[in-house]
């Protein structure tokens, strides 16, 4: 069974025991962090916020309920904020924009490098209700003519790929969609083999504004996930 974190905080908070707080929540996944602020009443959620790791904060927030997040962002400067979207993926920083001041988007645009600029503005340019508002920017894109030995070179030059990629985007010199290379297909062809001969042409494409309501039903259909 699952410690009652809530309670042992509060009595922590009451006995004035502020490193047994940090040490809980340091134990604690984002996820449980978020479940924790949101149980407990303001007046105490504030000083166990104000502990949370500034690294993990932007992915609690993300957890936690809309007016949890409101009441969070309130409690935070323009350095704490610009810090907790840097540990973040590009669309995760989108679902964030909309709740943020213009002073605050604009220090955190400052932090990203161009490329991370480019992407956000492409994530906020659509409706949330799209396809283009539901797409994960965060991707790693190969040209075609390239071998699978410089691709796996690339790779391990980069040192850490984007969460869940199973798949690298092949396109062509205007960044458009060409196909797409398995991780799995890479690992197992020939060094000396070229990207076309290895990638999947066929892929299932959306317009950007499409519902997103079609792109859950069309995802359900040809078994994407």
């Amino acid at each position: 069974m699952q410690p009652d974190y809530a309670q042992i905080v509060l009595a922590a908070l009451e006995n004035g025991h502020i490193d047994r707080v940090s040490d809980i929540l340091a134990l604690l996944h984002p996820a449980d962090i978020a479940a924790l602020l949101e149980g407990l009443p303001p007046e105490e959620r504030h000083p166990v916020w104000a502990l949370v790791d500034p690294e993990v904060a932007g992915e609690v927030l993300l957890e936690v309920p809309e007016a949890v997040r409101l009441d969070l962002l309130q409690e935070m400067d323009s350095t704490q904020l610009v810090i907790a979207a840097r540990s973040l993926d590009i669309d995760d920083i989108a679902d964030l924009i909309p709740d943020l001041s213009d002073e605050i988007i604009a220090a955190i645009l400052y932090a990203l490098d161009k490329q991370d600029r480019q992407r956000l503005d492409s994530v906020l340019s659509y409706p949330d209700d799209t396809a283009g508002g539901l797409m994960n920017v965060d991707t790693v894109t190969v040209r075609e003519n390239l071998s699978v030995e410089v691709v796996s070179r690339y790779l391990r030059q980069r040192g850490e790929l984007p969460e869940h990629t199973n798949s690298l985007f092949v396109v062509d010199r205007d960044d458009r969609l060409l196909g797409i290379l398995a991780l799995s297909r890479l690992l197992t062809a020939s060094p000396a083999a070229r990207v076309s001969q290895v990638m999947e042409h066929d892929q299932v494409k959306f317009d950007v504004l499409t519902p997103d309501k079609e792109v859950a039903e069309a995802f359900e259909r040809y078994n994407l996930i």
